[in-house]
């Protein structure tokens, strides 16, 4: 089902008009729930026209092509190989442009589409997936058409072609073993650096189309893809530079890094005019820790005019997250970069907002409730806050926002916990694991229209505050609060 919801809101750019996919679909390689959630109307003609597009190069390549078929290097038994290695190739270029376009941060397509970069993060690893399947039929037909001919310091062009192509494939299939989730998200240091092995990979295709359109070669005339690679590296490589200067004459400086029960770590940071909206993240660097390792942490509350906090979950031994807790008291220094990132749902057009979130995942929610709670809750009629955790002590990590929005009668606090404990809130604590049917029911009772739903927390929580809003589409539209970085 799709549904258009910002009938409230003002005229705006016809593209970031937006709509809902009430539906999950599933396609293997490329994950769960895929159409469901929120799109913009430019997201929608982007992803019609990304298909088409590659769709349209592979015809157009391959009929290029097929005038050579009456090479006998081409032959393999009775099939033709050239024309579909042919158009793999000239794709897979234009899939990299693609790429490199989705993780510039500071991109006027984002402005165009209506669509945050983390948004675009999803379009980089949806494309990658695709990237990574036809570069691998490219080279196993490249391998099979002609398995003899390699030879990157001698031999003819041709063979020096082969060669660098398949040193681009190796170096694509090493540092995509490290993008799968479950490799990611336990080392994400190893995926962080083995992704640079991107820029070698580049490096390598570019060689492999330069040989093979070297003589004897005719035929392999794929500059126009490469030509649409490179000026989209070039924007990238603009944007890079454009950072470096922001973070370099924007400095953010350290106030204090303070470890906290429960393995958390909270981080308070002063940058001059420093303006985020609830739910947005910065990436920080610690020069002292690693100067080249750079991670995406949500902001989790506004502490002054410049200053803010970030609560970081520490993830184990030999991690950033690991060091960043153990050598708090050495640390003076950071560099800041962002904010960036939005929520594909504006809390200030609905009137009811439910905001789910579990242990450490309150960073993005907590921030979410501070921003209403400065504006007085003036949008809203009802604000459910919904929190779990294993501790009740865990709640005393923003005690000051959540006594100061307690006596609200518009917000409704729900603090979950496993066991009993003191904590320094004033407000009931529950015992055990939320009934999300019956808050759901709560809500719907008390709604005035359509609800805005926002979760971040461990996936089975997540999964079931979506399944709540499937069983009424048209009541509730919801944001799930993760990272792909």
């Amino acid at each position: 089902m799709l549904q258009k919801f910002e009938r409230k809101q003002p005229f705006s750019f016809i593209l970031h008009h937006r709509f809902r996919v009430g539906f999950r679909f599933h396609i293997p390689f490329f994950g769960n729930n895929l159409f469901y959630g929120v799109w913009t109307l430019g997201e929608i003609l982007f992803g019609l026209c990304l298909i088409g597009g590659l769709l349209t190069i592979f015809l157009v390549s391959k009929k290029d092509a097929d005038p050579l078929g009456n090479d006998p290097r081409s032959q393999v038994g009775s099939f033709n190989y050239r024309p579909y290695i042919r158009a793999l190739g000239d794709e897979a270029f234009v899939a990299l442009a693609i790429m490199f376009a989705a993780v510039t941060r500071n991109s006027l397509a984002h402005y165009i589409l209506g669509i945050s970069w983390e948004r675009s993060v999803k379009w980089h690893r949806w494309v990658a997936r695709w990237f990574v399947f036809i570069t691998t039929c490219h080279a196993i037909m490249s391998l099979v058409r002609t398995p003899k001919r390699f030879g990157i310091l001698a031999g003819d062009n041709i063979e020096i072609g082969y060669t660098w192509g398949l040193v681009a494939w190796i170096f694509e299939m090493l540092f995509v073993f490290f993008t799968f989730d479950f490799v990611r998200r336990r080392l994400w240091e190893a995926f962080y650096f083995t992704h640079m092995l991107a820029f070698a990979t580049c490096f390598c295709a570019c060689y492999h189309i330069f040989y093979l359109n070297l003589p004897p070669s005719v035929g392999f005339n794929s500059w126009t893809p490469v030509a649409i690679f490179l000026g989209s590296f070039l924007f990238y490589l603009i944007d890079i530079v454009f950072r470096i200067w922001t973070i370099a004459f924007k400095k953010g400086s350290l106030v204090s890094v303070k470890p906290e029960d429960f393995e958390v770590t909270r981080v308070e940071i002063r940058k001059n005019n420093f303006k985020f909206e609830g739910g947005q993240f910065v990436l920080v660097s610690f020069p002292q820790i690693n100067p080249a390792e750079w991670h995406p942490f949500s902001i989790s509350s506004k502490t002054g005019p410049d200053t803010f906090t970030l609560h970081v979950k520490d993830m184990g031994p030999g991690t950033f997250t690991n060091r960043l807790r153990t050598r708090a008291s050495e640390l003076n220094k950071v560099l800041v970069d962002g904010p960036y990132g939005k929520t594909s749902l504006d809390t200030k057009h609905y009137r009811d907002v439910v905001l789910v979130c579990g242990g450490v995942g309150v960073t993005p929610m907590i921030s979410t409730l501070q921003e209403m709670h400065r504006q007085g809750f003036e949008h809203h009629d009802n604000v459910y806050f919904v929190w779990v955790a294993r501790d009740p002590k865990a709640f005393n990590w923003f005690t000051d926002i959540l006594n100061e929005v307690k006596d609200n009668p518009k917000v409704h606090l729900m603090l979950y916990s496993s066991t009993q404990g003191d904590m320094e809130i004033g407000t009931k604590l529950n015992v055990g694991r939320p009934n999300f049917g019956e808050i759901f029911s709560q809500v719907k009772s008390a709604a005035n229209g359509v609800t805005a739903v926002l979760a971040c927390g461990p996936q089975p929580m997540v999964d079931s505050v979506s399944d709540q809003c499937l069983k009424d589409p048209k009541m509730y539209h919801y944001h799930e609060e993760t990272f792909f970085l």
